[in-house]
């Protein structure tokens, strides 16, 4: 990781240095028990560790205000439950900043999910959680070693070819999943992952496709370098609509 962040440093001097500071618009929900809220305090903390996360790429986020509302309606959201969650993040508008919403409670299989319109977090999300939401407000995907929807996985060493532009930050020891499972845009809940990369990676990632058959969205998942390069493809003033 040390010499990954060295890498970025060095990416940085090439920004001029200055860190980007983007504003954050935070809001809390409060549930029906106080010990399930969120605190400003808490909110605090989190961005201190994205922070040292999105150093890696000489980026700050600065908390701007923290509101709190305590609408029964916004407090157990549903990621499946679009009008919901578009209530949620429609609290405020046209901030001009990237809005984070902590509530009580998230189901529907996530800790947290982005949406363009904000960010929603629940209580088990960490700032490696909320660190990666923001990397989709950036315009980053997912990227994946394996997944029980698929027989795809990743397996084997790294190569240039599986990381072009990253090539030669990594021990030998290393292999391709494990390195995966170490990327920032890792989709699979962890307390570890932090890695920013320069330009493509190796792994396992998927499109969405609509099914006029079914009349549904289907996944197709597919192994190639995926797009989670941040000095390639990563939006550096990243806000909610």
């Amino acid at each position: 990781m040390k010499r990954f962040l060295l890498c970025f440093f060095v990416f940085g001097i090439v920004l001029d240095v200055y860190p980007e500071d983007i504003k954050l618009k935070c809001w809390i929900v409060s549930g029906n028990r106080d010990e399930d809220d969120c605190t400003a305090e808490s909110v605090s903390n989190h961005i201190d560790g994205v922070n040292q996360i999105y150093s890696q790429v000489c980026m700050k986020f600065t908390i701007h205000s923290i509101s709190s509302t305590n609408d029964a309606y916004l407090a157990n959201v549903n990621l499946t439950n679009t009008v919901q969650w578009m209530t949620l993040t429609s609290i405020e508008q046209n901030t001009g900043m990237l809005e984070l919403y902590f509530v009580p409670v998230v189901r529907g299989g996530a800790t947290a999910f982005y949406t363009s319109h904000g960010i929603v977090i629940g209580p088990d999300a960490n700032a490696q959680t909320i660190a990666h939401e923001i990397g989709h407000a950036c315009g980053l995907p997912d990227i994946y070693n394996e997944d029980r929807k698929t027989s795809l996985k990743v397996e084997g060493i790294p190569s240039k070819e599986r990381m072009p532009d990253d090539w030669g930050w990594y021990p030998p020891s290393v292999k391709q999943a494990d390195l995966v499972r170490r990327l920032l845009m890792y989709g699979v809940y962890s307390n570890t992952k932090a890695d920013i990369s320069y330009g493509d990676v190796y792994g396992l990632y998927y499109t969405n496709f609509w099914n006029q058959t079914t009349r549904k969205w289907e996944r197709v998942w597919q192994l190639n370098n995926v797009p989670v390069g941040f000095g390639l493809h990563g939006n550096r003033n990243p806000e909610s609509r």
